[in-house]
């Protein structure tokens, strides 16, 4: 039998058996020929020379005959190894050659990705920007006119208080104007009475009235002022009136948005929600271009390995004297290492899904935070309490004492614990 065995000690060892049974049987055969012909040449006594060279030539021959068919037979298997390893050899690198090309494909397609998120970015960034601006300057015409609102507001409040001082001047005018109306009807009264008494005695005389005569006139300059008077009141109530309207609609203006400013923020919050969007989506890309590069990496070492395995199998020492290959759990090898491979291509998977959940869990998070400042407040709370119960925690360590040693004390306390 014939060995050949793996000194790389990564890969399966490939193993060729070959049995020999038959020319062992096919010699025995020919040893009893032999035997058969020496005991006819022991009856033969003459010719015995001759035919004992003769049969140990032709045994001699047949031994060469079988070395050299076993030694053919030795290479043909190795042979036959060798061609194996190689054609493993060659569909690691086909992978090789498969994953290079898809990890390519990949690239371009995440290029092309990435170029069409820069420019999407870019894009958004540029439109962010012009709504800043404009939100800017809206901002300070809103502001310009604020100002000019409080200036007219103040403007209208001096004048409203001017018109309701000359609102009273007028009020204790007319209030004056109507006593003295009271009075000038009691003195029309008194002097229709006298007029009366002087035509029944006598004719009146003309100075009298003359009296009479400008006492109406009086009263007609008085009731003429005090229409006047009136109508001019009426006039300051509804310019107050009016002067009160546009203070209101002033306040509510500053108080309550418009809906250019709220469309704005609408809009700058949409912006923000894709941009974070967009930078989920580059760091999901970036962390299945990190998983393919360390598939390409597990395939490069591998076919590495089996690069020196079919090296160190091809200078490996054939045993033929000892008629057996040195083969020792290679199915076992074959299976453990399959076993391997897939244990560390499902954690790897595993790995990239939890990265992805964890970056998408902080995505929303963050999120979150940023559109509530309660919840801000909070995680700074509670950031604030964690940290001060961990330094709470380190200060209040008991202390070691100098005599023991630190592996001493440690060991103690481990004790102490699992007690």
């Amino acid at each position: 039998m014939l060995a050949v065995q793996d000194q790389a000690g990564g890969e399966p060892t490939v193993g060729v058996v070959a049995e020999v049974k038959p020319e062992t049987d096919g010699g025995d055969r020919e040893d009893g020929k032999s035997v058969a012909s020496e005991s006819g040449s022991d009856e033969d006594s003459d010719g015995s020379g001759s035919e004992d060279s003769e049969d140990s030539e032709e045994e001699r021959r047949r031994e060469e005959e079988r070395t050299r068919r076993r030694a053919e037979r030795l290479a043909a298997m190795a042979a036959r190894a060798i061609a194996e390893r190689e054609d493993a050899v060659a569909r690691l690198e086909g992978e090789k050659a498969g994953l290079e090309k898809l990890l390519a494909e990949r690239e371009k397609e995440q290029a092309q990705e990435a170029s069409e998120l820069q420019t999407s970015m870019i894009e958004t960034l540029e439109a962010v920007e012009i709504e800043k601006q404009r939100h800017h300057s809206t901002r300070m015409e809103a502001l310009a006119r604020l100002a000019r609102l409080e200036v007219t507001n103040g403007e209208l409040a001096k004048s409203l208080a001017r018109e309701q001082w000359n609102l009273e001047v007028q009020v204790d005018q007319v209030a004056q104007l109507r006593e003295e109306v009271e009075l000038k009807k009691l003195a029309q009264d008194k002097y229709r009475r006298k007029l009366t008494k002087i035509q029944k005695t006598s004719a009146p005389p003309v100075d009298e009235i003359e009296s009479l005569r400008r006492f109406k006139l009086e009263e007609e300059i008085i009731d003429a002022e005090y229409t006047l008077t009136c109508d001019r009141i009426v006039s300051l109530k509804d310019k107050a009136r009016k002067i009160e309207e546009s203070i209101e609609l002033t306040r509510r203006d500053m108080v309550h948005p418009t809906e250019v400013e709220i469309e704005l923020k609408k809009r700058l919050d949409q912006l923000t929600d894709r941009l974070i969007q967009k930078q989920m989506q580059v760091e999901s890309l970036s962390s299945e271009k990190a998983a393919l590069l360390m598939r390409i990496e597990a395939v490069t070492r591998l076919l590495d390995n089996s690069t020196s395995s079919s090296a160190s199998s091809s200078s490996s020492r054939l045993d033929i004297e000892a008629g057996a290959w040195q083969q020792s759990h290679s199915p076992t090898i074959t299976f453990t290492n399959n076993h391997i491979r897939d244990r560390i291509r499902a954690g790897q998977q595993q790995l990239g899904s939890a990265i992805r959940q964890l970056d998408s869990i902080f995505s929303a998070g963050h999120i979150f935070l940023r559109r509530n400042p309660k919840a801000q407040v909070w995680a700074l709370v509670y950031l604030v309490c964690l940290h001060l119960w961990v330094l709470y925690i380190l200060t209040s360590h008991p202390t070691v004492s100098e005599t023991r040693s630190g592996a001493t004390f440690s060991l103690e306390t481990l004790n102490k614990t699992s007690t």
